[in-house]
Order: C-alpha cells, then sequence, then structure tokens
C-alpha cells in the first residue's frame, strides 16, 4: 500500500501487554470453573453416549478432556487417539451456554 509513513503506523496494532503469572493464573481458574459448569450440563448425555463408564466415573471428570478420553480407553478397549476423538467430538457437540 502507498499510505503515507503516519498512515502507517496508525494501522499497526499495538501489542497486548504482557500478563502477569497472578492473571494466568486466575484466567485458568476461571476456565476451569467454567468447564466443571459445562460438564455438569453435558453429563446426563454423556452417561447414555459411555454406558460402559460408571455413573460415579464420568461425574469425576468435571469437564477435564483427558480423564474423559481415558476412562473412554479404558472401558472400550480402544487406541488413545480414537478416545481423545471421541471425548472431542463429544464436547464440541455441547456448545458452551453463555
Amino acid at each position: 500500500m502507498n499510505l503515507p509513513e503516519s498512515a502507517e503506523s496508525t494501522l499497526a496494532v499495538a501489542p497486548a501487554p504482557p500478563r502477569t503469572n497472578k492473571q494466568i493464573r486466575a484466567s485458568s481458574i476461571a476456565n476451569e470453573q467454567a468447564a466443571q459448569k459445562r460438564w455438569k450440563l453435558m453429563l446426563a448425555d454423556a452417561k447414555t453416549t459411555w454406558v460402559k463408564v460408571p455413573p460415579e466415573d464420568l461425574t469425576r471428570v468435571n469437564g477435564n478432556l483427558n480423564i474423559l478420553a481415558g476412562l473412554i480407553q479404558l472401558r472400550y478397549h480402544t487406541t488413545r487417539e480414537d478416545a481423545d476423538q471421541q471425548a472431542k467430538q463429544f464436547y464440541d457437540a455441547h456448545p458452551a451456554v453463555v
């Protein structure tokens, strides 16, 4: 583009200020709490989707996809890749409630 130098500088996006460890930790906690709330809404569907996984185990998942994939792998004797894919597809099929 052939813009004057002053116009080009106004188009540049300023970098975001660095986040502190406290901000990163707070964001992580907020994301974890949101995942736990979302999981509570998805729990009934998860129980009907994976009937071989005991309901108590599904309750303990608390939105952690790694734990869910591990349970699917263990109970259904499938590969980890397949279990990860199933968990991700299930999670993506249930959009977050805002």
